[in-house]
């Protein structure tokens, strides 16, 4: 998709959601099993069988999951509308729980949704830089003068909380090879040379044991959440103009 920062830029993006839990003690006998029955149902063919952890896959990279002795997980990547985590995170869910011998109430530790954007801009690295200090993580010309020197880059890690839960953010202007490196692609995935990178990772610890359908409802939340700020973010630093 082409575009720059006057209309909507390439953007790529990578999608996880993971849930810690106590030892599942039986998945030790039953990896083997679950890895083809979570194979089954989310239509990914590829699987492998470690110690501690199965994962099945897509052929083609963009889709994993993975089940352990103390977590799980979803992820993808690159996805064309912002419903598509959400519901194919939901499936995973209900799958996991759906597999023979897991437990239908999970004594839950932690559940994380993590999303990351880079956004294409169609500007050089400079023009950029100077949008997001000007316009989202600031620095005044008082501690400018302090330290001395002339800024060359600039990211910034902020920590929030909202009704949804805690999320921990990590931004900054980057170019394509520190972008390719973050975001796990090889060294001949097409990324663009400047772009926004926004890291949001939603968290909370829920009390007492979870069922599917309310680990879902967080994931949805807060990936609807995520790429909404994502987008006004974008929107701020991009825009033309004061």
């Amino acid at each position: 998709m082409k575009g720059n920062h006057q209309a909507q830029p390439q953007v790529l993006s990578d999608f996880v959601v993971e849930v810690r839990y106590h030892a599942i003690g039986r998945f030790l006998d039953r990896k083997g099993g679950w890895a083809d029955d979570l194979s089954q149902k989310l239509s990914l063919p590829e699987w492998t069988v470690g110690g501690d952890v199965l994962e099945v896959r897509s052929e083609a990279p963009g889709e994993n999951a993975f089940v352990g002795l103390k977590r799980s997980g979803f992820h993808c990547m690159d996805i064309s509308t912002r419903d598509y985590f959400a519901d194919r995170g939901g499936r995973f869910l209900r799958a996991l729980f759906s597999l023979e011998g897991f437990p239908a109430g999970l004594q839950t530790d932690r559940i994380g949704v993590r999303s990351r954007f880079f956004y294409g801009f169609g500007a050089d690295f400079a023009e950029l830089r100077k949008r997001y200090c000007q316009r989202y993580l600031t620095m005044p010309q008082a501690a400018m003068d302090l330290i001395g020197g002339e800024l060359v880059d600039i990211g910034g890690h902020l920590n929030f909380k909202d009704t949804i839960g805690n999320f921990n953010t990590m931004s900054g202007p980057m170019n394509a090879d520190q972008a390719r490196e973050l975001l796990g692609r090889n060294k001949d995935f097409v990324v663009p040379p400047v772009g926004l990178f926004y890291d949001i990772d939603y968290w909370k610890q829920p009390v007492g044991q979870q069922r599917a359908d309310e680990l879902g409802v967080f994931m949805g939340q807060a990936a609807a959440a995520a790429w909404e700020r994502a987008e006004r973010i974008r929107s701020l630093v991009f825009r033309e103009g004061l």
